[in-house]
C-alpha cells in the first residue's frame, strides 16, 4: 500500500457519496426494489471499501516504485490489451459463446497457466455462468454466432 492508496480511497468514498445523492430523484416503488436501490448499494459499498483502502494506505506508507511496477510489467499489460482487442473483434464473428472461452484460454495461457483440464473447465464454466446470468436471468442480448 502507499499514500496514493489513501487518495484513491478518498476518491472512491467521494464517488460513493455522489452516486448515493444522484439517486435521490429516482423513482421509488411502494413494494420491492426501486431503480435507485442498486446504485445506492454500490455507492455504500464504494464508501465502505474506500474508507478501508484510505486507512490502510495511510498506515502503510509508500513502497519503492520497483515494488509497485516490475520492470517488464508494461509489456504484460500491452499483451493483455492486444488479446482483448482480438476478442472484441471476434465477438462479431464467433459470438459470445465461442469467443469468450477462447479469450479466457488465451489469457490464462498468456499469464502462465499450463494445466489444460483446469483451463478448459474454467473457460467453459465461466462462460456458461456469465451467459446464464446475463442472457437468462437479466435478458441481456449477447453477440451471437453468424455464419453470414
Amino acid at each position: 500500500m502507499s499514500r496514493s492508496d489513501f487518495w484513491f480511497g478518498i476518491g472512491f468514498m467521494v464517488l460513493g457519496v455522489i452516486t448515493f445523492f444522484l439517486t435521490a430523484d429516482m423513482m421509488t416503488m411502494p413494494i420491492g426494489l426501486s431503480p435507485a436501490d442498486y446504485p445506492r448499494v454500490i455507492g455504500v459499498g464504494l464508501i465502505i471499501l474506500g474508507a478501508i483502502q484510505a486507512i490502510q494506505g495511510w498506515r502503510q506508507g509508500s513502497p519503492a516504485l520497483k515494488e509497485l511496477y516490475p520492470p517488464k510489467a508494461i509489456w504484460r499489460v500491452l499483451g493483455l490489451v492486444l488479446i482483448t482487442y482480438v476478442y472484441i473483434q471476434l465477438l462479431d464473428v464467433l459470438g459470445f459463446s465461442l469467443a469468450s472461452p477462447l479469450f479466457l484460454l488465451a489469457v490464462m495461457y498468456y499469464f502462465g497457466v499450463r494445466k489444460p483440464v483446469t483451463m478448459i473447465a474454467i473457460a467453459v464454466l465461466l462462460t456458461l455462468a456469465i451467459y446464464l446470468i446475463f442472457r437468462v436471468a437479466f435478458h441481456v442480448p449477447l453477440p451471437r454466432f453468424n455464419l453470414f
